[in-house]
């Protein structure tokens, strides 16, 4: 990626890891051993290409399904080798993938350059807003693809290419790398603005589409390029600050005055924005075809957006205020894409839903209440092109089975995850059997991946619930709050079924071999969750001694507290146990668990021991809560135990004897007795330490060595605690909580290594025992108001990160010397009007500087400084200023 000098920094591949590298980009496979009449040409390709993988990835991809000779060589001897543009040949490499490209893909590519260096996004993102430019071309006379299915087509060519690679923190998302960013700005010319990258060029007239990704403040004087912007067909807020602070003067402007003028935008997006209201009427936008409008706080969708007859994409997800769709929203024939998750707030939709007949995507259908004006759940048969999640809701409006018949779900083939969910009414006779009556014929088609019914009324369910010959592609499968419901239906016999969640069954009281099915035996099943079920006594294995449950990795049972029955005897697959709120005889049931790596064990007071067949050798984490202090000294050694979190025993003084712990590395004690840990001996493995109201404890045993302590975090406990820990030289975190009278550290505590120092709820004269700590890179101080300045001792050379929360105003005079700082956050501090004016002067390396929550906050400075007529600081990338009502001062530039 890019250096701060602007020059690119390329690592380069070690020679023998070169030709693989390319050949699998090329053949998908590592070597020419099928093609050996290439191999001469792809030598000398991978030599062009002077050892960089991005390079060998696009030279790979123009060759990717093509096998002929004369090919090769065309690529090899094509002119622009000879083009002095970049002597690393990166450049090169990358302009003959583009140039390979078919005029379909150059044109989806040149489209990118909106997004700016680092942006990631989602493939049905950029899909959609393909789509809404036209840019996705039916390419033969065959059977007719929908556009998605182009759009998706064209996707992967461009990703198998290496133009896109995926994210390294988010596998769902992608980006391009900086150099394929900079050609896709080239490539894309004057058509393709991003403010960010366009900053300083006056020329934009010829701008068709325009983008800017919102940081977290945003000042109207920046945008004065808009007034040269009259031909757009595309205008994005690109998503990358979640709940970005609006201001008002901006957006008014944007809304109200530009955005009506745009007489050809297609494409929309205000995404994540604190929009309270959008303008009544946009009727001029009448070739509109994408609007993304997620996570901004509207309460409705005006009733102009009926009057766009091309929109082909409505995106509302995280839209929580959102209560009301537009009664036009029927006019809108065109629409294949309507994303409502995450609107708890709408609770009712407008009758035209049924209208929408080229619907893919709708991720929930509410059924209305006896009214002309709302949904009906007859008006689902209309939309058998939706694809992926539906979530079907309300269903206890359905008072019409016919409604429920002619709904046809299982003619809607593209559905993968489908919701269906009552509300729970009273316990009437009447409402039970109508609402066996509607999921009788609410079957879906067969490939159903996953299934989630909720609050059924039903005594029981449907058979189609558990057909194995119906979903043999069902993987997942969700039975919650269904009350009445008195039997389990057949699970056992879906082929599968890999995931199994019983939640809030309520009338339950014996699972059996009707569960298992006859011959079932939940072949694949690897997760199976019971939770809530309060009159659940028995258990039973099917007849005839069949192997159930032969692939079962995570097993929870959480507050079932009859269960008292025989657990199934053979889970010897099984990886993770959690049993909580549960009768402790339900424990000492089970048996050997030889590949166990996780037991969690809460809330069972009366059990004091595990059963002695129960072997654990694979264990690797064990959690006991709130349970008999006797468990814990049955139990015997773990050799491979890396984590061990004991909370709320307080009986318990000691581990037994018997329990080595020599590869424990995360240890978490909480509300015990502080005698506890004094038994804990040669912790050598130990790299992170959580002890958390414990205030008995003064000190740790003398034999208890930690040399290999990177995290310590103590909260609520005795002052002399600390005051034991000498020699931490390895430590690298340190959180220190509530802990009011401690008022220093002990001489002998040296923190050479420490990086993160988190101090919160404790007493201004801790600080001053801290000193030479010239590794800590990121210090956070919480809720010290009686502190006024940092300690002239406290040297903090290397101090990138300082967070500041709920402290006296003064403090943040007292740190102009940390020079070094490039991100300050400040959160809460009462009284503080302006910051010092010493802010620029001293903090030149600042790149991030956030404000939130301090209510007396007028200005960012005192008012006639130097610095309230010239621009911020130089290196300053990030403004945030968030919940502060009283600012109304700050730089205009």
């Amino acid at each position: 990626m890019r250096g701060d000098d602007g020059v690119y920094n390329l690592a380069l591949l070690q020679d023998d890891a070169c030709l693989p590298l390319f050949t699998r980009h090329a053949l998908g496979k590592e070597n020419f051993d099928a093609h050996p009449n290439l191999q001469d040409v792809g030598e000398k390709l991978v030599k062009r290409c002077k050892r960089l993988p991005l390079a060998l990835k696009t030279l790979g991809g123009v060759l990717r399904g093509k096998l002929r000779r004369d090919e090769w060589e065309n690529v090899l001897k094509s002119d622009i080798w000879s083009s002095s543009e970049d002597g690393s040949g990166i450049l090169l490499a990358l302009r003959l993938s583009y140039n390979h490209l078919p005029f379909h893909l150059k044109r989806c590519f040149a489209y990118c350059a909106l997004f700016p260096q680092n942006y990631e996004f989602k493939e049905k993102e950029l899909v959609l807003l393909w789509m809404a430019e036209g840019l996705l071309q039916q390419q033969s006379r065959g059977k007719k693809q929908i556009e998605e299915e182009i759009g998706h087509q064209y996707f992967h060519e461009l990703l198998s290419r290496s133009l896109f690679q995926q994210s390294s923190t988010n596998k769902s998302q992608f980006v391009m790398h900086d150099l394929i960013n900079d050609l896709a700005v080239d490539v894309g010319g004057e058509i393709y603005c991003n403010l960010e990258r366009s900053m300083g060029n006056e020329k934009l007239d010829n701008a068709h589409h325009f983008s800017f990704t919102p940081h977290s403040y945003e000042i109207s004087k920046k945008f004065r390029v808009l007034d040269t912007l009259k031909h757009l067909r595309t205008f994005l807020l690109l998503r990358r600050v979640p709940n970005v602070h609006s201001d008002y003067i901006f957006f008014k402007r944007i809304l109200y005055d530009f955005l009506p003028t745009l007489n050809c935008l297609r494409g929309l997006s205000l995404c994540d924005y604190q929009i309270n209201k959008l303008p009544d009427s946009f009727e001029n936008l009448k070739h509109m075809r994408y609007i993304n409008l997620s996570g901004i706080s509207i309460k409705c969708i005006p009733e102009s957006v009926g009057s766009f007859l091309f929109l082909q994409t409505l995106l509302l997800c995280g839209c929580r205020k959102l209560s009301k769709l537009p009664m036009t929203i029927g006019n809108l024939i065109d629409l294949h894409h309507l994303d409502i998750t995450d609107t708890p707030s709408l609770i009712e939709m407008p009758s035209g839903i049924g209208n929408l007949k080229n619907l893919v995507t709708l991720s929930k259908f509410i059924v209305g209440k006896a009214s002309g004006m709302m949904t009906r759940l007859s008006d689902l048969k209309n939309l058998s092109q939706l694809q992926g999640r539906l979530s079907i809701l309300d269903l206890q409006n359905v008072f019409d089975v016919q409604d429920a018949r002619e709904a046809n779900l299982d003619k809607i083939h593209g559905l993968e995850e489908l919701v269906l969910e009552w509300i729970a009414l009273d316990n009437d006779r009447d409402e039970s059997v109508l609402a066996m009556q509607v999921l009788s014929l609410l079957k879906p088609h067969s490939n159903l991946k996953s299934l989630k019914i909720s609050c059924y009324g039903g005594e029981n369910f449907p058979k189609w619930v558990c057909d194995p010959l119906l979903f043999f592609n069902l993987s997942s499968m969700e039975l919650r709050n269904c009350e009445r419901c008195t039997l389990l239906p057949s699970l056992g016999l879906l082929p599968f079924l890999k995931e199994l969640i019983i939640e809030g069954m309520g009338s339950i009281e014996a699972i059996g071999s009707e569960f298992y099915g006859q011959h079932g035996s939940f072949p694949l099943l690897a997760e199976l969750v019971f939770r809530n079920m309060p009159k659940w006594r028995e258990w039973t294995s099917p007849a005839g001694g069949a192997s159930e449950f032969p692939c079962l990795h995570k097993l929870v049972i959480e507050n079932c507290p009859k269960l008292l029955g025989q657990l199934p005897s053979n889970l010897s697959s099984l990886k993770e146990l959690y049993v909580s709120s549960c009768n402790g005889k339900l424990l000492k049931s089970m048996g050997d668990f030889p590949f166990l790596t996780y037991l969690g064990i809460e809330q069972i007071s009366k059990l004091t021991c595990l059963p002695v067949s129960m072997s654990l050798p694979s264990l690797k984490e064990l959690y006991i809560g709130n349970c008999n202090g006797v468990l814990l000294k049955s139990m015997g050694d773990f050799p491979s135990l890396t984590y061990l979190g004991i909370e709320q025993i307080s009986e318990l003084t000691c581990l037994p004897m018997s329990m080595s712990l020599p590869s424990l590395k995360e240890l978490s004690i909480g509300d015990c007795n502080g005698v506890l840990l004094k038994s804990m001996v040669d912790l050598t493995s130990l790299t992170n330490l959580r002890i958390e109201q414990i205030s008995e404890l003064t000190c740790l045993p003398m034999s208890m060595s930690l040399p290999s302590l990177k995290e310590l975090h103590i909260e609520n406990c005795n002052t002399m605690l600390l005051k034991g820990m000498v020699y931490l030289t390895s430590l690298t975190i340190l959180r220190i909580e509530q802990i009011s009278e401690l008022t220093c550290l002990p001489m002998s505590m040296s923190l050479p290594s420490l990086k993160e120092l988190f101090i919160r709820n404790c007493n201004k004269v801790l600080l001053e025992s801290m000193v030479d700590l010239t590794s800590l890179t990121n210090l956070r101080i919480e809720q010290i108001s009686e502190l006024t300045c940092l300690p002239m001792s406290m040297s903090l050379p290397s101090l990138k990160e300082l967070h500041i929360e709920n402290c006296n105003r003064v403090l943040l005079k007292s740190m102009v010397y940390l020079t070094s700082l490039t991100i300050l956050r400040i959160e809460q501090i009462s009284e503080l009007t302006c910051l010092p004016e010493s802010f620029t002067q001293s903090w030149t390396a600042l790149e991030t500087l956030d404000i939130a929550h301090c209510n007396d906050l007028t200005c960012l400075w005192e008012e006639g400084t130097e610095i309230e007529q010239s621009l911020l600081p130089f290196n300053l990338k990030h403004l945030s200023l968030k919940y502060c009502r009283a600012c109304s001062h700050y730089p205009m530039q």
